[in-house]
Order: structure tokens, then sequence, then C-alpha cells
């Protein structure tokens, strides 16, 4: 039952995922005739560049911006497309079996779209075109207006049966700044090395600028480090019951023994920072103990346990500084100094010495104070016995400060 609710929450969460939130921010649009209207756009976190964007203006009423209509768009502190007519690259850039892989020819396509606004430089502003078909870069000269597409692309060759990448938007970028580049930019080794991701070209563009503001926000939800304790309500079963074995005939009360923890928290790009990816790091105990009235003899099954945990979670609530988040974590337990203790007359037997498991947890953050509850999905096998299990059972609730 454990395992299918660990497959319901993976395909929940993707699914989920796989819808951009909306929120209605401030901000403007210029139209044809470069008028600016003011007012809020219903705004996703966009993967592919909108086709158009609903516009609500100051008297409430909402329309739909096409390319066509207007020069361009800014959602407030967020982001600025501007509209454009060009033709793009629409030959691969990584390679698929579905490709035409014999075709080394340009193949292009005429759009009229809108361009996000990635960075700028003294002299040009880098632009992108994304959609389902692939990513193109373009640089507009800012005195001229002149619009020219980065070209980059992958085929393969007929003669030699090999991939290669034809990169031509190295050239052309040495082209565009060898004119004001010093030695002190290493132009051409930087080239060599640069890639064409958002990333790498933002950086390389902005290098030429003696501007320190960039036009796309970038990182708007950084990562913490998280460091946080609190307590663990223990429980523990042997199973199954057996009259001639007598660890299965005790009750062992649930205990509670201290948690501490750190962790690392990574948030997406995308969905205003609601899904992250997480990493911690848990110290824990147990100790369960049950007494054999008869001959009031015990057996105590305990030890200390490290846990190392990685995986996906998401903030469902977020409004202002308060958020109610869920995650799901794979678990690699190592039970250190576990066994099985009985008294008398004190032998011990030892238990395994790692466990892989799965945590649910849930929670509150407010500001930089965080309240979780974690749960182990799965009961921890202790020892490997034949005949008999002894399986415990954890459910943390910590509460602790990002840094």
């Amino acid at each position: 039952m454990k395992c299918y609710l660990y497959v319901i929450f993976i395909i929940c969460f993707f699914s989920v995922n796989r819808s951009s939130a909306q929120k209605v921010l401030p901000g403007f649009y210029l139209n044809l005739n470069g008028d600016t209207i003011n007012g809020s756009f219903e705004y996703k976190e966009w993967d592919n560049n909108p086709a158009q964007v609903t516009f609500i203006n100051n008297n409430k009423n909402a329309v739909q911006l096409l390319p066509a209509g207007c020069l361009q768009f800014t959602v407030s502190g967020v982001e600025t497309y501007v509209s454009r007519r060009f033709e793009r690259l629409i030959n691969p850039i990584e390679f698929t079996m579905t490709d035409n892989r014999w075709d080394t020819s340009d193949q292009y396509e005429s759009k009229h779209g809108f361009l996000l606004l990635l960075a700028e430089s003294d002299s040009y502003t880098l632009l992108v075109f994304k959609d389902k078909i692939r990513e193109n870069f373009f640089m507009e000269h800012k005195a001229t207006g002149a619009l020219a597409e980065l070209k980059n692309k992958v085929i393969m060759e007929s003669n030699t049966n090999m991939l290669k990448y034809v990169d031509t938007y190295k050239k052309q970028l040495y082209s565009f700044y060898s004119p004001i580049a010093g030695e002190a930019y290493k132009l051409s080794d930087r080239l060599n090395n640069l890639a064409y991701d958002e990333k790498s070209l933002i950086a390389f563009v902005q290098s030429f600028s003696t501007k320190t503001s960039s036009i796309k926000k970038s990182k708007a939800y950084p990562a913490e480090f998280l460091v946080f304790g609190g307590g663990a309500y223990n429980t523990l079963t042997v199973t199954p019951n057996d009259p001639g074995i007598i660890q299965t005939q005790l009750n062992y009360p649930s205990a509670i023994s201290p948690v501490f923890g750190i962790g690392y928290t990574s948030y997406g790009q995308r969905n205003f920072g609601k899904n992250f990816f997480q990493l911690q790091l848990r110290y824990s105990s147990f100790k369960n103990t049950g007494k054999n009235n008869s001959n009031n003899s015990e057996i105590t099954y305990q030890a200390k346990v490290v846990s190392f945990n990685a995986g996906l979670g998401r903030k469902w609530i977020q409004t202002g500084a308060f958020s109610w988040f869920t995650s799901l974590l794979s678990s690699y337990q190592l039970l250190i100094n576990n066994k099985e203790v009985h008294n008398p007359p004190g032998s011990e037997n030892k238990g395994v010495n790692s466990s892989l498991n799965a945590l649910v947890e849930t929670g509150i953050t407010l500001k930089r104070f965080r309240l979780g509850v974690s749960s182990s999905l799965l009961a921890t096998r202790t020892h490997n016995y034949v005949y008999f299990s002894p399986k415990q059972r954890s459910v943390q609730l910590t509460a602790g400060f990002s840094l």
C-alpha cells in the first residue's frame, strides 16, 4: 500500500508541474503608435515564448495582445518581450533519431512573434525565441535595429556518419565584438568554449556592458540552506505472531528521541519557485523495549540512524511570507550499532547496517522559519530473521531556519 502511495504522489506532482502557475502582475505595453498602456498581465513563467498574452487595462477589460498589435510588453520587474518579424533556423540543435540526419542544408521559417530580452551590452541586445521545435538566439544592434540570428545546428555527415556541430554563432560574435574587445577579453579563447545556451550567452554579452544591471532577472528564487531539530516518535512491531518465538509475544511501547539535521533546497526558476529539489542529512535514534512479565526479562531494539535524503517538493499555498509545502524523498539510512539486546542475560544480535526507505514530509514556512512533519512510508526491517521481522517506523516533528 505504501508503494502505491509513493507512485500516486509522483504522478500527481508531475501532473501539476506540467501546468505553469499563473499570477496577475502589473506591467505595460507599447501600442503601434509607441504609446504606453499601463495595466496588468495574466502572467505565466512560460517555458516557450507566448504567441499571445492577456492584458488587463485599468478599466478591468481583458484584451489579447498579439505580435501584430503591439511593439513590446513588459511584466514589471520580471520580463520584457518585443515584437519582431524574423527568420530563424529550424534545423535541430540536438540530434534525435527522428531528425532528417542526412539533410545538411539550412532550413528556415519566417515568424512574427515575441522575442524575450535576455541581456545587453553597450552596442547589442541579446534576445531569444523558443518553441517546441528549438531555441533560437538573436543579436540586435542598438543603433541600427538590425536583427541577426546566432546560428547553430547539428548535422550528420554522410561520408563519416559522424555528428557535426555547426557553431556559426561563435564566428558571428567574434565579428560583433572583435572591433571593441582588447587583449584582456581573450575573445577567441572565450568563444571556443562558449555554449549555445541562455546562461552562457547572457554572461558573455553582459561582459561587454558598462552597466551593472541585466534585463532578464535570474535566480529570483535562490537556494536555501536549512538547519533544523526536533523529536522522533518511534514505534516498533515484530511480526508475525508466533507462540514459539518470544520476540513476537512482547509489546514494544513507542519512544521519543531527538532529531537533528541540515538541508539544502534548490527552487525551480519557473512556477514562481513553487517546485523545489531538496537534500537532507538527518541524525536520529530509536530504542524500543518489550518486557516479558513472566520472568522479568526484556528485549530491546535500538540503533542510531543517519539518513541521507533527496527528493522533490512543491509549495501548494504561497502567500507573501507564508507557504505550505509537501515533499517526497528517497532515503538511504545507515543504522549504527543496530542490535537486539536480551536482558538478562545481556546477549546481543546485530542487525542490518543500512536500509532504503522513502519519506513524505509536509509543513509550513513563515519567512525564514520552517516547521515540518515527516513520516517514513515504509517500515525499516532492523534484522533479517527468517521466521519473524522486527520493523521500526518513525514520525518526526522538526522546526528550523533557513540560512
